[in-house]
């Protein structure tokens, strides 16, 4: 049962033709295989979009209740 969870997970991604992989480029993509494999992509992105957001746009709260009508 273990093998072929591995052979899912790991082999069948990273061993196909003409792949070649770094130590931390691997690293990334089975995090990102066993995310989606535990049926959890959808938390992951909403994760990821705010956290993107926050780095993005840091004081979009501070500008979000401004009037910025030009006529006064």
């Amino acid at each position: 049962m273990i093998e072929g969870a591995c052979r899912y997970v790991v082999k069948d991604r990273m061993e196909r033709a003409g792949m070649r992989w770094t130590v931390p480029g691997a690293q990334s993509m089975l995090d990102l295989r066993t995310t989606y494999v535990n049926g959890q992509w959808d938390k992951f992105h909403n994760y990821r979009i705010t956290r993107e957001k926050q780095k993005l746009y840091p004081y979009w709260k501070n500008i979000k209740n401004l009037n910025w009508s030009l006529v006064t």
